[in-house]
């Protein structure tokens, strides 16, 4: 199978660290490629030079001493790559791929240690040799004046397959997003450093991570301070939005709290990054789509215009750890039963997280306890109904209830034209083929595939239907992916999600099309 990576709000935001971060880097001045602070409004950065037609995947990360900014670029034709640019004698060079890129493999998401010496990204690139291959790990190569190292595969006993999206702090702890993570889709680490050995990684608890995605995780050089990307219920129209939990003075990590509309939008906003004189705030988004631009452009904040919610009522919330991992390795395991356990005292102690509840209703679904899930739903405030993703959960639970007129009612003002409308589709077919409602939901598939989709994502469909025996629908959407353009014989035949097609007839009728 390919995988492709391709929420209400609580009160106005309070001071984001105006002081605690550029106490440490107050002499720091650094020239943001010539251009003027963007102010307490947030705007695209760089135009022409990091924002551009291409796809930017990453923020831009500065070096400490600002002689050097490299950031990523997804490419139409592959492999994604790195550009860096170099300050030197008062002006900045143009954006070029720096020494250490690979030409032949994809180069992603750079981020700095806190002392320069040290950049980590993700490679997929071929290791040296001792290394056993992965699709994707962490690397990092040594800066030396102006000059690269040659680069090296991370710490194996952290990174082992498809980790992405890293960022360190003054002690070398890690933290990085994975999709090795069991049934939770991608969550969040950490590593420790400790007499020069790393510790095994951690995933960080229920609470931070969820059943959903969470990614782009930018840690504070002390630990302060955890900034992340997720979609959950608490986001602008159901949007993928930028959260901050904060660690209490007992070690705790707070509830998370969505960053507002200074830095939100109902589009979608990723790949934090703090400069690091810690003056802005760098993140992704494709809030302002131009005629020719395909993807994510880069835009900045001043911090201290960034009202956090630090001191807000959720963010002096202390995620009980014992639980939050308990219920996470649950969830994780696919073990339905521990996991509503969990989730009724989850939901008990913390009665406004959205997520939590959430969650819980997800779990319902699965245990095919829809009217329970119904009362539920209906017994929760009114305002949370206006979150895009509850909506979608209730009209899910609608059709498992055989309640349908009631549930096209829900869902069909959601899909007016926008530029989320696929990702409003996407969440309505998930949670329709999560709940084995498959006839309903290919009837969305087939309603987003109509304006256009590029054929990977019907191929990992069928995938999905081979591994749950559904070989009609996987046939019948590998001959559409097929006709559509995907027909390189090796992938099909070298993929094990289509063991179980193998031995059909109708195998062979469909090698035939593939090249």
């Amino acid at each position: 199978m390919i995988v492709k990576k391709s929420l209400l709000l609580a009160s106005p935001l309070l001071l984001l660290f105006a002081c605690g971060i550029k106490d440490r880097n107050e002499n720091i001045k650094i020239d943001y490629l010539g251009q003027q602070s963007p102010g307490s409004t947030a705007k695209e950065f760089a135009q022409g030079i990091v924002s551009t037609d291409s796809f930017e995947h990453s923020s831009p990360v500065f070096s400490p001493n600002g002689d050097v900014v490299l950031w990523n670029i997804l490419s139409r034709s592959r492999p994604d790559y790195l550009l860096e640019a170099i300050y030197e004698n008062g002006k900045w060079s143009a954006p070029h791929r720096p020494s250490f890129g690979d030409s032949t493999a994809d180069d992603y998401y750079p981020s700095f240690s806190t002392d320069g010496k040290t950049l980590y990204f993700s490679s997929r690139r071929q290791e040296p040799a001792g290394y056993v291959h992965r699709d994707m790990r962490i690397w990092k190569v040594e800066r030396n004046g102006n000059k690269w190292g040659a680069p090296v595969p991370f710490d194996t006993t952290v990174s082992k397959s498809h980790e992405y999206s890293h960022s360190v702090t003054d002690k070398n702890t890690i933290y990085f997003s994975t999709s090795q993570v069991g049934q939770t889709s991608w969550n969040i680490k950490k590593a420790s450093l400790a007499d020069g050995t790393y510790s095994e990684a951690i995933t960080l608890p229920f609470g931070i991570n969820s059943v959903n995605y969470e990614d782009g995780a930018f840690i504070a050089p002390d630990e302060r301070y955890l900034i992340f990307e997720s979609q959950r219920a608490e986001g602008i129209d159901g949007s993928i939005d930028l959260y901050i939990s904060f660690k209490l003075d007992d070690g705790r990590w707070s509830m998370p709290v969505n960053m507002g509309p200074a830095v939100n939008t109902g589009k979608t906003e990723r790949m934090a990054k703090i400069s690091p004189d810690g003056k802005y705030l760098f993140f992704g988004s494709n809030r302002n789509p131009k005629p020719g631009s395909w993807g994510f452009d880069i835009f900045w904040i001043e911090t201290s215009a960034i009202n956090a919610l630090k001191d807000s009522s959720l963010a002096r919330v202390a995620i009980e750890q014992p639980l939050g991992d308990n219920l996470l390795k649950a969830l994780e395991d696919g073990d339905n039963d521990r996991s509503a356990q969990f989730l009724k005292e989850w939901t008990a102690k913390y009665p406004g997280d959205m997520e939590g509840m959430r969650t819980y209703v997800g779990v319902l679904r699965r245990q095919k306890k829809y009217e329970e899930a119904e009362q539920v739903i209906a017994s929760m405030p009114e305002e949370w109904m206006n979150s895009q993703m509850f909506k979608v959960d209730f009209a899910i639970i609608k059709f498992a209830l055989h309640k349908n007129d009631e549930a096209v009612a829900i869902i069909e003002p959601l899909l007016v034209p926008s530029e989320e409308l696929e990702l409003r589709y996407w969440q309505i077919i998930n949670g329709l083929t999560d709940t084995g409602l498959y006839d309903f939901a290919d009837t969305y598939f087939e309603k987003l595939a109509a304006g256009g989709m590029h054929p990977v994502h019907i191929y990992n469909r069928a995938c999905f239907y081979a591994k749950a025996g559904e070989k009609e629908r996987a046939f019948r959407h590998l001959d559409q992916a097929v006709d559509n353009g995907y027909n390189t014989i090796s992938q099909y035949e070298n993929d094990t999600d289509l063991t179980s097609l193998k031995t059909d007839a109708r195998w062979d009728k469909l090698r035939k099309k593939l090249k």
